[in-house]
């Protein structure tokens, strides 16, 4: 008899749950850990435990009287869980990106530093660790500035800094956000934002997909609410190919990454930040499989056992996608319409975030999101036609009177 794997996975909130599936296709048990006990991933995985998954020694407890030998530990698309599996595997001794490189891999100063030390490309940057620290470095720098925590992401705690009169709040929002206390205040680079997509096998870095995001209107840059193919292959080779110099400098060793990057009018490029993991909010699941043709949730749950995968062959299988969020509106949502007749629609494929009843607000974080729209084709002109021609089926009700 073969015996089944276990793989803890660590978050097992909506993003994580198609990796838990694959997983579970593959033939892997799954302990799924998670604070939130309503969480959809503890419902289906064979073990499941609530815990604060920021806290890597409860993590690390919990699975330790749960009397499971895991083969495997990961995080599949949550930073918050990523120090946790790190010390799972030290403990463990199992595959994958040890602590310390996964440290690197969620703490945004940090790898700053590393790419600092390598000459790559990043915009000036000051951390601070108190008020005093960071009204210094806003001073030093410049307005306009971006403040931001060290170590959360989904633009929770991010602003882009204009006026004087706005420094305390960002500055005190960052804090908020951060687990560390510790946040970043760095120079505004111009230009449009790049998402990078890459499956790390072996420390070699293969581009699964590139993105060009369009943000919302009033969140001065910090919430996006569509990513799309670039029109440009020079556009693509030059972000994937710095991308995959980030998650070098960084000692990267397997496993999914999600790098953003800017790049102005005139050429400049700067790296922002990157991950140990795959997108949430459909990237790792549904964008990343429609450009590239591969599964990339599975290959994640399979090296986080110790088993073999094989490269991407993105070439040969290369769509042009268009990933489109329907930002939140302030409001009760009464009624939704127009995503049955969707997703009868050929090479499209569209889902919401929320129900009818659910009280909207304005938008601040990639949270704040009614739904998404996600179509393909052989070019960017193909997918955003069909994204257009899906957005205009559907709509929102909202009563703003409560």
């Amino acid at each position: 008899m073969i015996k089944r794997p276990w793989l803890v996975v660590v978050g097992a909130g909506r993003w994580q749950l198609d990796g838990i599936v694959k997983a579970q296709q593959a033939g892997i048990r799954v302990f799924a850990l998670d604070g939130n006990p309503d969480a959809e991933g503890l419902a289906i995985a064979e073990r499941a435990h609530v815990v604060d998954i920021r806290d890597s020694a409860a993590v690390l407890h919990a699975v330790k009287t749960s009397g499971i030998r895991p083969d495997g530990a990961v995080s599949l698309t949550s930073d918050a869980g990523m120090m946790a599996v790190g010390t799972l595997r030290k403990h463990y001794d199992l595959p994958g990106a040890d602590l310390d490189i996964l440290h690197l891999m969620v703490n945004k100063a940090e790898q700053r530093r590393v790419w600092q030390e390598n000459g790559l490309p990043i915009p000036e940057w000051y951390a601070a660790k108190s008020v005093t620290q960071a009204r210094k470095a806003v001073k030093q720098l410049g307005l306009p500035v971006v403040v931001k925590p060290v170590d959360s992401a989904g633009s929770r705690g991010v602003t882009v800094v204009e006026s004087e009169s706005e420094i305390g709040d960002a500055i005190g929002k960052a804090f908020n956000a951060s687990s560390t206390r510790t946040i970043i205040i760095e120079a505004v680079l111009g230009g449009r934002e790049y998402t990078v997509e890459t499956l790390t096998i072996e420390k070699i870095h293969y581009v699964l997909a590139v993105t060009v995001k369009q943000k919302v209107p009033g969140t001065r840059g910090t919430v996006a609410c569509e990513l799309a193919t670039p029109d440009s292959s020079l556009i693509i080779d030059r972000v994937g190919t710095i991308a995959c110099r980030a998650l070098e400098a960084l000692g990267y060793p397997q496993g999914p990454g999600h790098t953003e990057i800017m790049l102005d009018e005139k050429d400049n490029i700067g790296i922002i930040e990157t991950s140990g993991r795959g997108g949430g909010f459909m990237v790792a699941d549904g964008l990343v499989p429609a450009c590239s043709g591969y599964d990339l949730n599975k290959a994640t749950v399979m090296m986080a056992v110790g088993e073999r995968v094989h490269k991407p062959d993105v070439e040969s299988k290369k769509k042009a996608c268009v990933l489109r969020f329907i930002p939140s509106q302030p409001g009760r949502v009464r009624r939704i319409f127009g995503f049955d007749e969707v997703v009868q629609l050929k090479n499209v494929d569209a889902g919401l975030f929320i129900e009818e009843g659910f009280i909207g607000k304005t938008v601040s974080q990639d949270e704040d999101r009614f739904g998404y729209i996600l179509s393909w084709g052989d070019d960017v002109g193909d997918a955003l036609s069909l994204a257009d021609r899906a957005e205009s089926l559907v709509g929102f009700e909202i009563d703003t009177c409560l």
